[in-house]
């Protein structure tokens, strides 16, 4: 029985020599995965204490405000302004360290590859010249015991449970709270003026024979009935000026009077448009002298442009209409 003393010896020393290589390669890998998990431990550690001290001073924020919602939305913005971008900076270097993890993974499987097509190619050279069936099956075994070791090398290079990125109720863009939300304005009070009520002292109609000069609070009218009637009237309220052409007469005899006129109204505004177009019709009558008078007024109109028509009657004691 043939022992193969050069070969066997051959054999045992490729095997132990990539067995050991792999083994190295296996080291390293892990070295460089620890240091990788050291920085990112450190950097995990220094970003949660900072954050806790961010939602500290929100909350701290928060409980001055009450029930006020938008001071508590001013103290997340200004949570945000600080937590956003300390959380994009983490995750950025969480992504590079996952990189060079995954660059370190696909080296070092690249060098396990190496080593075992290294052992295949300068075994087979020794393993093809034992010709013994007992030597032959020992050494096939201790060949394929050191690939198995090999391949679980490389494949245990990549079991490694990495950290997942953070994520907050900020988001990612950090432009959004980099200005106070704007306060909408308070809202004014609508309110409609009153106007002042318009003295008695005020109003009144001065006569000059057949001609009247009338004022109240808003306009003044001036006019005359002497079988033709004729006034002008301004309003300063309204900025509108009225003028009068028709027929009319004034009489007055003792304590009695009477007066009637009618004819055509146009009223024009101060930028010369018309703004009415009418016939209208007065006649009133009075009994008494002075605070004692008593009279009675009636008067109609027809706007032409409007179509619409109106008519009053009044009563007066002592000048007053009632």
């Amino acid at each position: 029985l043939r022992d193969y003393p050069n070969e066997r010896f051959a054999l045992d020393c490729l095997t132990e020599y990539f067995f050991n290589e792999s083994k190295d390669e296996a080291d390293d890998f892990s070295e460089v995965e620890e240091s990788i998990r050291e920085e990112i431990s450190e950097e995990a550690d220094a970003y949660f204490e900072t954050r806790e001290a961010y939602t500290n001073e929100m909350v701290k924020c928060a409980e001055g405000c009450g029930s006020e919602s938008r001071c508590i939305e001013e103290c997340h913005r200004v949570y945000c302004t600080k937590e956003c971008p300390a959380a994009n900076i983490f995750n950025k270097k969480l992504q590079s360290h996952w990189d060079d993890y995954i660059n370190e993974f696909n080296e070092t499987v690249d060098r396990q590859k190496e080593i075992l097509d290294d052992m295949y190619e300068f075994t087979a050279q020794w393993y093809s010249k034992i010709e013994s069936p007992y030597w032959s099956r020992i050494y096939a075994y201790e060949i394929q015991r050191v690939a198995l070791t090999i391949i679980g090398n490389a494949y245990a290079a990549y079991v490694i449970p990495f950290m997942g990125p953070v994520h907050n109720d900020c988001g990612t863009d950090c432009s959004v709270y980099a200005n106070p939300a704007s306060y909408p304005p308070e809202e004014v009070k609508k309110t409609t003026p009153q106007a002042m009520p318009c003295p008695d002292i005020v109003k009144g109609k001065i006569s000059f024979g057949p001609c009247d000069l009338g004022l109240d609070c808003e306009s003044i009218e001036f006019g005359c009935a002497a079988g033709v009637a004729a006034s002008l009237k301004r309003n300063f309220v309204k900025k509108t000026t009225t003028g009068f052409v028709g027929v009319g007469a004034k009489t007055g005899a003792g304590f009695i009077g009477a007066g009637f006129k009618a004819g055509l109204e146009v009223t024009v505004t101060d930028n010369n448009e018309v703004k009415d177009v009418g016939a209208k019709f007065d006649a009133s009558a009075s009994f008494g002298p002075g605070v004692t008078k008593a009279g009675v007024s009636t008067s109609g109109s027809y706007s032409l442009m409007t179509g619409l028509s109106s008519a009053k009657t009044g009563f007066s004691v002592g000048g007053k209409a009632k």
